[in-house]
């Protein structure tokens, strides 16, 4: 188990890089340019959070714009495909910024695109007729009502 001492907003900021598989070094110096590039009230871990997740967010936006995904889903998409392509060492922190994406980017992340399942539809359901379970064996059915009445 790996512990994390958390003591100021940059902390919060490297701690939520290195989830996405920058090394401790990069993420320290990453998370001084993204803390300017948030709100500068944001002290609580949660709201560092859903900022950092909707500067994802804007960058997935780009990748899938037609895409009909939640928001929470989207960026969830977006953080395993990073992860599953070593984003941190391949493309950085310009997720975070507006800058042009990266072509090598937008392709592989456009390959694993999942699609849903399309939506469910009401129809009628036709009555079905129940067979009662027969003996294959007349011998056994007829054996089977004889020693039913002995006993």
């Amino acid at each position: 188990m790996v512990t994390i001492k958390i003591q100021s907003r940059a902390d919060i900021i490297a701690a939520y890089l290195q989830s996405l598989g920058f090394e401790q070094d990069a993420a320290a110096t990453v998370s001084e340019k993204l803390s300017e590039r948030i709100d500068a009230g944001l002290n609580n871990g949660d709201e560092i959070i859903a900022a950092l997740d909707a500067l994802l967010l804007q960058t997935a936006r780009k990748i899938w714009p037609l895409c009909d995904y939640s928001s929470e889903q989207l960026v969830a998409l977006f953080k395993l495909l990073y992860l599953a392509g070593n984003g941190a060492a391949r493309w950085g922190s310009m997720v975070f910024f507006d800058k042009e994406i990266p072509e090598d980017m937008r392709q592989e992340m456009a390959n694993h695109n999942l699609q849903q399942a399309p939506g469910y539809s009401y129809a009628p359901m036709r009555t079905q007729k129940i067979k009662p379970v027969i003996s294959k064996s007349w011998f056994r059915r007829l054996l089977h009502l004889t020693f039913k009445k002995a006993s």
